[in-house]
């Protein structure tokens, strides 16, 4: 896995510092397109033309920035200026924005090419989308990010960006085998992101390596500095936690299984306790603060055009509004009681470490999975993500979630590069 990373690494050096030209580098994007997007259908939209227009305004171009000449996936729920984003669902049909997403304004500022709009599930809800995974084309590659993780797991492009409030950054990227991050809450613009839970509407990213998640969030996350070399630094003698019991009875015995051989592999850095016995409590919250702000965000639309949106929406819209004031309230509050408690344990650790999905990816007609994982660290808020470490009993990809400190992105990087490291290690003695 290492020396596939690393040739992929040299790549992108090769395309950022000029050696492969930008409009080489579209044309490779768009060579791999043609002979996999008709099985996959990763994208909801391509601009071929925009691309090469933007490929050679960077062939042309004096100075060089962080992502130049890079081809980039972007989810269809974030505003692009010269793009549609129609955000998954008929009744946004033909939406073209007057202006990008503040992310986009700076993935543009630093010399990356966006070629056309990844696939994204209704309003990055629960309805599955038409993408595959490309791991087993029978099966999903999970939600609602869907397209994002899919275009870089079947060789189409390097880097991606997507959204999570349940799970749909880091349970596709477990499903199609790709590295996924979703940063501390708030430290990536929303500006320009649909809202469908101000509460727990995160960005994140996707990548084909380690060191392509460091250079992403260099350039999106506000104020970072260094991401992409804290994936070249591990960090030293990592105190790392695992939650015994954590949802026992959720997570497939399979892939418990395969997490466990990565933990033992860490030996003496890693320390088991019980799970807390509020998480159940915090998962509820974590239920009814989604389905009261969706109906908040996306009740207009569900009224003004019932026949041209689809049932999970609107079902839960419905559940929203039936909600008290009083039900959102306690689960605000019991919100920031998960904060504190879950925010404890990393003053004796560095990162926990848990499965990052259910199960390996669902047949297609399945739907987009379980993501009982990932929705507590949404609804904290924290930064997590995911390494594709390992398989399951079926040969699909599982994935591996770490867990740290609010603000500690930086530090989970260096943690995601020694656990990477040390799990390689064990494999080769």
């Amino acid at each position: 896995m290492m020396s596939s990373q690393k040739q992929q690494d040299e790549h992108l050096d090769a395309v950022i510092a000029g050696t492969i030209s930008a409009s080489d580098n579209l044309a490779a994007f768009l060579a791999s397109l043609e002979s996999t997007e008709d099985d996959v259908k990763a994208w909801c939209l391509r601009s071929d033309m925009g691309g090469y227009a933007q490929a050679e305004a960077c062939d042309a171009a004096p100075v060089r920035g962080l992502l130049h000449g890079v081809c980039v996936g972007v989810k269809d729920i974030i505003d692009t200026a010269d793009m549609l984003t129609e955000r998954g669902s008929r009744s946004c049909a033909g939406r073209q924005p007057s202006s990008d997403a503040g992310l986009v304004s700076k993935l543009r500022a630093a010399g990356a090419i966006l070629p056309g709009k990844t696939a994204t599930t209704e309003f990055a809800y629960l309805d599955k989308t038409v993408t595959r995974n490309p791991h087993n084309l029978a099966h999903s590659p999970g939600g609602s990010s869907s397209g994002s993780a899919a275009a870089i797991a079947a060789g189409q492009i390097p880097l991606a960006i997507g959204t999570q409030t349940g799970g749909s950054v880091i349970r596709p990227a477990s499903y199609c085998g790709v590295f996924g991050m979703k940063p501390s809450f708030g430290s990536i613009s929303r500006a320009g992101v649909l809202q469908t839970a101000q509460t727990l509407d995160q960005v994140g990213v996707f990548a084909s390596t380690l060191t392509g998640i460091g250079r992403l969030c260099d350039v999106i996350m506000t104020g970072a500095d260094g991401m992409m070399r804290a994936t070249q630094s591990a960090f030293h003698h990592p105190r790392c936690l695992v939650f015994d019991g954590l949802y026992d009875g959720v997570v497939e015995t399979s892939v418990q299984d395969a997490v466990k051989a990565v933990t033992s592999s860490l030996g003496a850095a890693v320390t088991h306790l019980p799970a807390p016995e509020m998480i159940a409590s915090y998962l509820a919250g974590h239920k009814a603060v989604y389905e009261v702000e969706l109906a908040q965000n996306l009740g207009a639309i569900c009224d003004a055009k019932s026949a041209l949106v689809g049932l999970a929406a609107k079902a839960t819209v419905a559940i929203g509004r039936t909600h008290h004031s009083d039900v959102y309230d306690a689960a605000q509050a019991m919100r920031i009681c998960a904060i504190a408690d879950l925010s404890s344990y990393f003053s004796s650790y560095d990162m926990l470490i848990t499965p990052a999905a259910t199960s390996e990816a669902p047949l297609f007609e399945e739907g987009t999975g379980n993501p009982t994982c990932n929705a507590l660290w949404s609804f904290v808020g924290f930064p997590c993500i995911t390494l594709p470490l390992t398989t399951g009993p079926t040969g699909l990809p599982i994935g591996v979630q770490l867990i740290g400190a609010m603000g500690a992105d930086k530090k989970l990087l260096q943690l995601a590069k020694w656990l990477l490291d040390t799990y390689d290690a064990s494999r080769s003695a």
